[in-house]
């Protein structure tokens, strides 16, 4: 890396507001995987790792992300972002509050999980592009690349400590304990949102009303050729290349009766996904972005396909977090080209399509990994699932590799 690169990197960790958003746009996703492996585990050892039921529990936990993605957006830049934050944070830990008191009264049930993923999600799916506009808000536009890449090192490392922190604390004094820890948490996000000042917490949509706010975001997606490839690519990874961890519980019976593999496996996610940052993060020009999402998108249908087949621990274990690195590799450069094309007073609604394509499609796609499994089998289905990816960055490789890479992408039409 070029001494210019280093001094991007240290002058974005010196602005202490980036330091706040950065804080805020990570610790939620540290949260969410505590609960994610607490509420799947639960219902996995309730339904006999029923591949239909986690189907069920994946699509009611991310499905108000394509429910509310598109409003999210608006309120990002009508509302302010850091009182959206803590509002959203109030109410998961009401959420929270509510299954320890159920977990310690012993009146749990798989719908009780599916019910409160539910409610989670929404709140969750309210915020997050608030912290995401307030993220690259808060440095200077050219250290924009540089703070994005850093937000998702944060996020894909809540992937890897999550798991790993609520695995810890189930193993010591069961689920309660790691719920508990995540009101304590949700505590600290809404202290910290509350005590955050920021020059501009809100964009450009104040005064218009929410159809025309909506196409005002829409169009100018639209007009930046750079966004829609990658919002493209996004769609197809969150729908077809990411389902597989919908069913990690289901995929470590295959190997195993050990049912600590579960927490191992989805570990070794959050450490693939890593990888994947640490690999977008390498020091390449910019130009090479897109080719660099269709190589890596590559990858991870052909990982996605083999995870169908594998039956022993070591091979799930490689698979893994080998899908796992290239599905990161994959979003962080989307996520990074995204943010590095959109405006400041248009990047709530710009991003929360981001958020639609994202999110909103994961629980589509764990639904129908799931029925797939069930009506075909595990080698199918996850076969299946492989195929779309790859079909799908074929199509943009066969757009983007046309290119010359010589060009700007902004003065590229799609």
């Amino acid at each position: 890396m070029t001494r210019q690169g280093d001094n991007r990197w240290l002058a974005t960790v010196r602005r202490p507001l980036y330091r706040r958003a950065w804080a805020l746009g990570t610790l939620p996703h540290l949260g969410y995987w505590m609960v994610i492996l607490t509420f799947q585990g639960m219902v996995a050892s309730q339904t006999d790792a029923d591949p239909m039921a986690l189907g069920l529990f994946y699509f009611a936990t991310l499905v108000p992300f394509l429910l509310v993605s598109l409003h999210a957006g608006v309120w990002a830049d009508r509302f302010d972002r850091l009182r959206l934050l803590a509002a959203s944070h109030l109410l998961i830990l009401a959420v929270s509050a509510s299954i320890v008191t159920l977990l310690l009264a012993g009146r749990t049930a798989p719908t009780t999980f599916m019910v409160s993923g539910f409610v989670f999600g929404l709140a969750l799916a309210a915020s997050q592009p608030a912290g995401q506009a307030l993220v690259a808000e808060s440095v200077p536009r050219g250290l924009t690349t540089t703070a994005v890449t850093l937000h998702s090192f944060g996020i894909t490392l809540s992937r890897f400590l999550g798991p790993a922190l609520a695995a810890i604390l189930i193993a010591a004094a069961g689920n309660s304990l790691t719920m508990v820890v995540h009101c304590v948490l949700c505590v600290a996000i809404v202290a910290l949102a509350l005590t955050t000042r920021a020059s501009q917490t809100r964009g450009s949509a104040v005064s218009s009303s929410f159809s025309q706010s909506i196409r005002s975001g829409a169009a100018h997606a639209t007009e930046r050729w750079p966004f829609m490839a990658s919002l493209m690519a996004v769609g197809a990874v969150s729908l077809f290349g990411s389902s597989y961890l919908s069913q990690i519980a289901s995929l470590a019976t295959l190997a195993t009766d050990d049912s600590t593999w579960f927490a191992v496996l989805m570990s070794a996610t959050g450490l693939g996904a890593i990888v994947g940052v640490v690999l977008a993060a390498v020091p390449m020009p910019t130009s090479w972005d897109l080719r660099r999402i269709c190589t890596s998108m590559l990858g991870l249908g052909l990982c996605v396909g083999a995870l169908g087949w594998a039956r022993s621990e070591p091979v799930q274990l490689v698979l893994v977090m080998a899908a796992a690195a290239c599905q990161f590799t994959t979003l962080t450069l989307c996520f990074r080209v995204i943010q590095g094309s959109i405006a400041n007073s248009h990047r709530g609604r710009v991003m929360s399509l981001n958020q639609l394509c994202y999110a909103g499609l994961i629980p589509v796609g764990g639904l129908l990994l799931g029925l797939s499994w069930a009506w075909v089998g595990p080698s199918a289905a996850f076969s299946s699932a492989g195929a779309f990816v790859i079909g799908a960055a074929t199509v943009l490789i066969l757009r983007v590799w046309s290119l010359d890479p010589r060009f700007p992408l902004e003065q590229r039409a799609f």
